[in-house]
């Protein structure tokens, strides 16, 4: 299994789920992204979408930015851009003899929860892991009309990921729920690799913030220690990438990437 296995799709990975996010030729509808709060998305293409590739550039002309990357196995793994919703971005596919393929994406409005007056969570696009947490896995249409977490519990504050959506109660107890390959539910990833209801990070800490990346999740506790967990491929834990911390280990994908599925703390803090 590859990373992008969690996607609904065989060939493409939206990880922010809109109609109309890719549209054009069939090689446009193989790119997928997921859009942050920092003004940054994840262009993904899934494996074997172009296997002459060798590398793509991915240029956003509205902000000036040319990014470049390696591909494996003919696909693209979450490679940041700067973009905001309404951009477009240009993708060209690289191989040994030269350009391979090249087309827009225009980037999709970001997937992000929200929280009611009273506290309640609501989520709405796509629900193919669980990402809503209201207990169901839904993969044959996107939901539009905003719907309730499961389990009658209350947010200060709600962050999404790739995949995965997570949030604070008042009390500063951590719940995630969603896509679960790599433990960033904050529970050890077991099949069937997602988590349809909150469930209560491991690890007892009490925080004052949350931030959900790609497939991890950070949290800032009220004395300003941050530990986080989920995929560790890239380092986004800070913990070195090790798996000798209790509740990290490799994941079944095929790059047997390290996860944790307990807070790690972040390395060089007090």
């Amino acid at each position: 299994m590859d990373l992008e296995d969690e996607a609904p799709a065989p060939a493409v990975v939206i990880s922010n789920p809109i109609h109309g996010a890719a549209s054009g030729s069939p090689a446009a509808r193989s790119a997928g992204f997921a859009t942050a709060a920092d003004e940054v998305v994840y262009v993904s293409l899934a494996a074997d979408s172009f296997p002459a590739g060798r590398f793509v550039t991915l240029r956003n002309p509205r902000a000036g930015t040319t990014v470049s990357d390696s591909m494996v196995n003919g696909g693209l793994d979450a490679v940041p851009v700067a973009a905001s919703q309404g951009d477009t971005v240009t993708v060209e596919v690289f191989g040994s003899a030269g350009l391979v393929a090249q087309f827009e994406v225009p980037v999709p409005e970001a997937r992000k929860p929200r929280v009611t007056t009273g506290g309640a969570a609501y989520c709405w696009g796509w629900n193919g892991n669980g990402e809503f947490g209201n207990g169901a896995i839904e993969r044959a249409d996107y939901i539009w009309n905003p719907t309730a977490a499961a389990g009658g519990l209350t947010f200060s504050a709600l962050d999404a990921g790739a995949y995965h959506t997570c949030g604070l109660s008042p009390a500063g107890k951590a719940y995630c729920w969603g896509g679960n390959f790599f433990g960033q539910v904050g529970s050890p990833p077991q099949p069937p690799w997602n988590q349809p209801s909150p469930v209560e990070v491991a690890g007892g800490h009490t925080f004052s913030a949350i931030s959900v990346g790609w497939s991890h999740a950070c949290g800032r506790t009220s004395g300003g220690t941050v530990y986080c967990w989920g995929l560790n491929h890239r380092g986004q834990l800070g913990n070195g990438g090790r798996t000798d911390e209790p509740g990290c280990g490799q994941a079944a994908d095929t790059n047997a990437s390290p996860y944790c599925s307990l807070p790690v703390k972040v390395a060089g803090q007090r």
